[in-house]
């Protein structure tokens, strides 16, 4: 990560899977943001902020893993297209107000999803049995 990077890390408690695809959604509906590419098998999107008048642009990269508990962990990067030259070091809050719009939709989208199982508060063995009994 370099000088004039941002980076936003944090876990939900849905699968990978699902957060894959809530993604893909909700990072449609975002004005000013383009997809490059997704690669659905390592859980990642390569994405691009454009000008404003803050910026030259910006390259995004979202990393998707899952975690020991079952959910998953998602990992932003913003950087300036120009790097730290060309004023890519005053990024005016840009950088990280891209991470914040993604989070806050993706935030929104998860709504319509659900949770996972693993990241419930299962506090005893009883209780897994309860909550499997449920299920079934």
């Amino acid at each position: 990560m370099g000088l004039v990077d941002h980076e936003g890390k944090f876990e939900v408690n849905y699968s990978k899977a699902d957060v894959l695809k809530a993604l893909k959604t909700c990072l449609g509906k975002l004005d000013g943001f383009s997809v490059e590419r997704v690669d659905d098998k390592i859980g990642s999107i390569s994405m691009k902020a454009g000008l404003s008048w803050w910026s030259w642009g910006e390259n995004i990269t979202l990393s998707l893993s899952e975690t020991p508990n079952g959910n998953t962990q998602v990992s932003i990067l913003s950087t300036p297209k120009t790097g730290i030259a060309l004023g890519g070091a005053l990024d005016m809050g840009k950088n990280r107000k891209n991470i914040d719009a993604i989070m806050r939709s993706l935030s929104q989208e998860l709504n319509n999803y659900q949770p996972t199982l693993a990241g419930s508060a299962l506090n005893s063995k009883e209780d897994i049995y309860n909550r499997i009994r449920e299920l079934n």
